[in-house]
């Protein structure tokens, strides 16, 4: 029951803090966060909520941006191939795709 009772307040925190989206640490209003957390449950599993909340809120943010750069890559170097000629090096020494199949795949 305290699982549950907890769990609920820290879903609602880290929506709560989705909401917000980016913004500086005083922007965040974990201060007002916790207060309303701390009404139901008691101040240290309060600020251990918000707390996870924010690390969680962070983490997923790099994850996201890092996957967002990683596709980059991947279309810059499928762009770069398929400037290639098929079958042969390009000057800058890029490899094209193997043929014209490959190529039209991409």
């Amino acid at each position: 029951m305290v699982g549950e009772h907890l769990g609920h307040h820290q879903r609602a925190d880290l929506a709560e803090r989705i909401r917000i989206g980016r913004a500086t640490a005083k922007a965040t209003k974990r201060a007002e966060r916790k207060k309303r957390v701390t009404a139901v449950s008691s101040s240290r599993w309060a600020g251990a909520m918000t707390r996870a909340s924010e690390d969680q809120y962070l983490l997923s943010m790099r994850v996201l941006f890092a996957e967002r750069a990683t596709l980059r890559r991947a279309i810059r170097a499928i762009n770069r191939r398929l400037t290639a000629p098929c079958g042969k090096r390009a000057k800058n020494g890029v490899r094209g795709y193997a043929d014209p199949i490959e190529c039209f795949q991409k």
